[in-house]
């Protein structure tokens, strides 16, 4: 399920930090006057909820926890642009805040991804750009004057905040968009980890570079991840060999292309890649990647592709012409892959031991169907949790 979303302003930011005006007014912080907070208050009504947040004030007030933060680069000189942070409240809301170097350094705080901080005083601007790490519509823009402060961790404050998007939804985007054109979004993903190579050297126009990859997957569709540089290395050092089979990959702000036909993923600087995270969904997803629901779906793509290849032969013998410039044709086969013989139980209890792209041999007797019992359920696209499904009257 996509996000529900609204057409922005476009321009060329490509997601690292927000377009901003550009003024020195902006730049500098100067702004309308603060308001001024009563320290007195009791701390349970002291904060503002990040929904709440509007464009008419600037002596806001939240608590929040850091769920990513990362700088921005300038491609020309690879000097800091600006900082980060993606800000998470107890009531499940998140909002890309960012900040100019030079406000940065004076607020003159360090901030630790999962902590907890109280920040007030800041600017709330409509979003534009492409690539923007969350769906909210409005950013957060720390001023010098802004205040940051650590406060004792709060329970009711989650982790993590993913949206994810259906890998059958990242297809269609991906064919949806022209040559070197970047979607409105950068899309969090989860899926598996097939085929995972781990860093290594390699030369490229820009010289050498730490290389690293692997296949992205939910058992029907597959995207080409590969990443480069010290997050190459980072990524790599974390995928330990000990990992829970299958790996489950969470994948955060990933920006989708297609070379050569072949649809890909790649990283932008607030990208995060977590593997077999502990939290609900990730648990959902490994027990819905079930061996069984897997190999009969290829079985039946594998049917398919049979029965077409058989129509085709038979129109061609039949003095079927295609016509000029059409691409009807007898679809273009991979060399013959290695047949391997298996037991049902053997692909059930270790299927990680088989290829993707290895072609089984396994014979199976379906000795009952059950009809009444459903072997299916409504689940939410997002979360992936069961979800019950209720008619509204109008």
């Amino acid at each position: 399920m996509k996000r529900n979303v609204g057409k922005t302003g476009d321009s060329d930011s490509t997601g690292e930090e927000p377009v901003i005006d550009g003024t020195a007014d902006g730049r500098s912080g100067a702004s309308t006057p603060l308001g001024t907070i009563d320290t007195n208050i009791p701390q349970g009504k002291m904060y503002d909820r990040i929904q709440n947040l509007e464009k008419s004030r600037n002596n806001w007030r939240i608590k929040a926890r850091v769920t990513r933060f990362w700088p921005t680069f300038s491609p020309e000189t690879s000097t800091v642009k600006g900082y980060n942070m993606i800000l998470l409240d107890d009531d499940n809301s998140h909002v890309h805040a960012y900040v100019y170097p030079d406000n940065w350094k004076a607020i003159g705080k360090e901030v630790v991804e999962g902590k907890v901080y109280s920040v007030e005083n800041f600017q709330v601007r409509d979003t534009i750009g492409k690539l923007r790490p969350v769906s909210t519509k409005f950013y957060i823009r720390l001023l010098n004057s802004s205040v940051i402060e650590e406060v004792e961790d709060d329970a009711m404050i989650p982790m993590y905040k993913f949206e994810f998007m259906d890998m059958g939804d990242l297809v269609v985007e991906c064919v949806s968009l022209a040559e070197n054109q970047n979607a409105e979004f950068a899309y969090d993903v989860i899926g598996a980890v097939e085929q995972f190579k781990r860093v290594r050297r390699v030369s490229t126009r820009y010289g050498d570079r730490d290389e690293a990859g692997f296949t992205f997957t939910d058992g029907r569709l597959n995207f080409k991840v590969t990443l480069w540089g010290e997050f190459a290395s980072s990524v790599s050092k974390s995928f330990v060999d000990d990992l829970q089979k299958p790996v489950i990959c969470i994948f955060t702000s990933a920006k989708l292309s297609t070379f050569r036909k072949e649809n890909q993923i790649g990283a932008l600087p607030s990208t995060r890649i977590y593997f077999n995270l502990n939290i609900d969904a990730v648990d959902e997803y490994r027990d819905r990647y079930n061996p069984i629901v897997l190999l009969l779906f290829k079985v039946a793509k594998l049917l398919n592709y049979i029965t077409s290849y058989i129509a085709m032969v038979k129109l061609l013998e039949e003095g079927y012409k295609p016509a000029e410039g059409s691409h009807e044709a007898i679809p273009e086969t991979d060399p013959a892959p290695m047949i391997f013989k298996a037991s049902f139980k053997e692909l059930i209890e270790n299927p990680s031991s088989y290829e993707s792209n290895s072609l089984l041999m396994i014979k199976i007797l379906i000795s009952k169907v059950e009809e009444e019992d459903n072997w299916w359920f409504n689940s939410c696209i997002s979360c992936h949790a069961e979800a019950e499904k209720q008619e509204i009257s109008p």
